[in-house]
């Protein structure tokens, strides 16, 4: 597996496109994409990949991550990137909860794991949110989770004021 987050140092840069003066992209977006572009690059270089890749991009608040894999054992991978300085209500919890979920207190860690795992549902189920279950805590970084029929392991982390979560499908 290959990881690189970009973080950009330099606040409030918002970059125009020449087309539609409206539409605004914002410096985390073009990271995202850019790491993404990087992260093909990368897996292109590789002789005789022996396997299926599979993406996944996210920003926040001045932050990017992309994550990818080559395997021919793992379906998928899903990764969630939030600043912590981003409040996430209790509000918002209680929305996006399944009434199956194990009890997480790090509000910033449901919303990654349930991110992470939603993005790596195949298409057909993804429908909502709420259909993630976080199932069982297996350590304090590992959980698993599923969504309908699939189920993922996931390991979230922090690392400096970010929180992440990274989901690979069993």
């Amino acid at each position: 597996m290959c990881k690189k987050v970009f973080k950009q140092n330099e606040k409030s840069h918002l970059f125009f496109d020449q087309t539609n003066k409206d539409k605004i992209i914002k410096s985390e977006w073009i990271a995202s994409r850019t790491a993404l572009l990087i992260l093909i690059d990368y897996f292109l270089s590789i002789k005789n990949l022996n396997g299926t890749l599979s993406l996944s991009i996210s920003h926040t608040k001045d932050s990017a991550v992309v994550a990818g894999i080559v395997s021919k054992n793992i379906d998928g991978i899903g990764v969630d990137i939030e600043n912590c300085s981003r409040k996430i209500s209790n509000n918002l919890i209680e929305r996006i909860k399944n009434p199956s979920d194990i009890h997480l207190s790090n509000s910033h860690h449901i919303w990654n794991i349930k991110e992470a795992v939603f993005k790596n549902c195949s298409l057909n189920n993804q429908k909502s949110i709420l259909d993630v279950i976080i199932k069982k805590r297996i350590n304090r970084s590992l959980v698993l989770a599923s969504n309908k029929n699939e189920n993922f392991l996931v390991k979230v982390f922090r690392l400096e004021d970010l929180s992440f979560a990274l989901s690979i499908k069993k």
